[in-house]
């Protein structure tokens, strides 16, 4: 029985973590595109390469670790 509470206690840890995890993702990195964005229209790169650029970065940072070719929109 105790095992099986241990178990529950886990589990519910793992939701916990796995939700704030979540937030962290929810509020931070659309703020990390869009500034990378910015920043790279402020360098120079028009509207449509700074998009680009950011669906790479996300596609191999968050996709499947390495770019792969084009990005859909």
């Amino acid at each position: 029985m105790t095992n099986d509470k241990e178990k529950e206690r886990q589990h519910m840890r793992d939701v916990h973590d796995l939700e704030q995890s979540s937030t962290f993702v929810i509020d931070n990195f659309p703020r990390l595109w869009y500034g990378l964005y910015r920043r790279c229209v402020e360098e120079g790169f028009n509207e449509a390469q700074a998009m680009a650029l950011v669906k790479v970065y996300i596609n191999t940072t968050l996709g499947i670790g390495r770019y792969l070719g084009e990005v859909d929109d």
